[in-house]
């Protein structure tokens, strides 16, 4: 089991994503990112987001001097299918002064690897976020999120680990 957490795109409103150049502000050299969450408003709204894919929808990019040093034409480097579905809803309680907002992501994606041929490597992401907003007075507001997870994906070693936790000396 992989123990990444992976975010919900579809939560932000903006994302900022800097690789150099930074000032002196920041303490350490590296990636900087920004991510600005969506909010309730005095409105409702929502959105849909919905893709899908699968295995038919794909050329081959196997060549003849892979397929001759051992590639599988059919199998090597294959998207099986993929699908990502994300629903955020977000509105008032009381205008003007308590927002909300939701959002559910549900991924799927499932590939057959070239460094391991013999089964398909499937990853399953599911990601829920929540925020609140309140306004307490025109120059204070309470802001609270949240964004929980879940990855799903297997390392390959299933068969060997238990078979070296469970192993007894006679």
């Amino acid at each position: 089991r992989s123990m990444s957490f992976r975010l919900d795109d579809g939560s932000f409103e903006e994302v900022s994503v800097a690789t150099a150049a930074h000032g002196p502000a920041f303490a350490a050299p590296g990636v900087h990112q920004q991510f600005i969450s969506k909010s309730g408003g005095n409105r409702y709204r929502g959105t849909l987001y919905a893709e899908h894919q699968n295995g038919r929808w794909q050329s081959f990019n196997i060549d003849e001097r892979q397929i001759q040093r051992g590639a599988n034409t059919d199998d090597a480097n294959r998207l099986r299918h993929k699908h990502d579905i994300n629903a955020d809803i977000g509105g008032f309680i009381v205008k003007d002064r308590l927002w909300w907002y939701s959002s559910v992501r549900n991924q799927e994606l499932s590939e057959r690897l070239v460094n391991l041929p013999v089964a398909n490597h499937q990853i399953r992401l599911t990601n829920y976020t929540g925020k609140g907003t309140y306004r307490m007075s025109p120059r204070n507001t309470f802001t609270a999120f949240g964004q929980a997870g879940r990855t799903r994906e297997p390392n390959r070693l299933e068969a060997f680990t238990s078979a070296v936790i469970h192993q007894t000396d006679a």
